[in-house]
């Protein structure tokens, strides 16, 4: 994940939260789970930046939306809940992490945390978009 492409990535996500009125926190992490770029829009709840960066780190554990994860984790929770004591980082189950892919491979994944899941989802794939059309 370059540095570059993880600030466009977070700028247009942000670009689309300003545009639907709600406050978010955003973060693009690698494909080892670490925080490339990372920020808390002005309003934005503080609780949202420790659960974006979990929602990025899901999506890269898991290698498909957070959204996908939180169907499978509620068609079987016993297995769902066993892994989030299992892995170091923590996660969660919750709409708004999108991984993202070049040439198929995984270099890291899009969050974006601070309104409800379907918003959430939204704003993180305005920023995935912009990886796909590059």
């Amino acid at each position: 994940m370059q540095l570059e492409t993880a600030f466009e990535i977070v700028e247009a996500a942000r670009e689309a939260a300003d545009e639907l009125g709600v406050p978010m926190a955003i973060a693009v992490v690698d494909a080892g789970k670490h925080p490339v770029v990372m920020l808390r829009m002005d309003g934005a709840l503080p609780v949202a930046v420790d659960t974006v960066l979990a929602k990025a780190r899901t999506a890269v554990q898991f290698g498909c939306p957070t959204g996908e994860v939180l169907e499978a984790a509620r068609t079987n929770p016993t297995v769902y809940d066993s892994f989030l004591t299992a892995t170091p980082d923590p996660m969660v189950y919750s709409r708004g992490g999108i991984p993202l892919r070049v040439d198929g491979a995984l270099i890291g994944a899009v969050a974006a945390s601070g309104a409800d899941g379907d918003l959430d989802e939204q704003v993180a794939g305005a920023g995935a978009r912009l990886l796909a059309t590059a």
